[in-house]
């Protein structure tokens, strides 16, 4: 723990900030590091955060760092919330609503590194608990784009997501939560006439040509024994005016077992 205490300082003062390196120095000579550690997960390095997440993880301190971190959960700056968090996650802690908070803010963070940390927490912290999962349902109403695909995602990759839960999202504003919504459904061991109807509309209406593609390949996945989602394959092969849709069109075709001749 020396060699690692030792290249966060060397963190620091390549950041610039000495006064913190000597600091964490004269702590760790001490025993006392901890203290410091807690407060470098504000560092406005990351690089700093993440040496320091990494070093609370790998620390003992039982029950009294972690309610130290939990503490840390209101911070007034969102990265530092997750952080916080995240050492906690990592460490066995689960159950607390303050920290399943933190986890569905940090699905719409900018930086996408961070968010798709945040998706893994969350797609765990779903598996566990259903509350958690009306949770994140609750929060895509409330959300910006990028927290309504991250939430998609997440639902999907849990398996906690119903067919309603992407349905409801094939018309959304974003092309981006459109197509989480449509592979969302195309994970779905099946689905029901209505939803394969709103995906052969996405197929025939959309204004975005990835998310039509996407969507011919989704009737090819779900759409087996449905007639609506044969014609609307066979209309998008037959008449469209793209290259590629009517190649993936196509190809569903084949998949359910029909004729896929271009």
């Amino acid at each position: 723990m020396a060699a690692f205490l030792e290249n966060i300082c060397r963190a620091l003062e390549l950041a610039g900030d000495r006064d913190a390196a000597a600091e964490l120095r004269r702590r760790a000579a001490a025993g006392s590091a901890e203290a410091v550690l807690l407060d470098l997960l504000g560092h406005s390095s990351r690089r700093v955060v993440r040496l320091a997440c990494d070093a609370l993880i790998r620390l003992g301190g039982g029950d009294a760092l972690d309610q130290d971190l939990a503490e840390r959960l209101g911070a007034d700056d969102r990265e530092h919330r997750w952080a916080a968090a995240f050492v906690l996650i990592e460490r066995g802690v689960r159950g607390s609503r303050a920290l399943e908070t933190v986890v569905i803010e940090t699905l719409a963070s900018d930086d996408r590194d961070t968010r798709w940390a945040a998706a893994q927490a969350a797609c765990d912290l779903a598996g566990r608990d259903p509350r958690f999962v009306d949770r994140l349902r609750l929060a895509a109403r409330a959300a910006g784009a990028t927290a309504r695909k991250m939430v998609l995602h997440c639902l999907r990759r849990s398996a906690t997501g119903s067919e309603s839960d992407f349905v409801a999202y094939l018309r959304d504003e974003d092309v981006a939560v459109r197509l989480a919504a449509l592979a969302g459904l195309a994970a779905a061991p099946a689905c029901s006439e209505a939803a394969i109807a709103a995906v052969a509309d996405r197929l025939s209406c959309d204004q975005d040509i990835g998310v039509r593609c996407t969507a011919a390949f989704t009737l090819g996945r779900v759409g087996r024994g449905s007639d609506s989602a044969r014609t609307a394959l066979v209309r998008a092969r037959e008449a469209d005016r793209d290259p590629r849709l009517r190649r993936v069109a196509a190809e569903s075709l084949r998949r359910l077992g029909g004729d896929g001749r271009l």
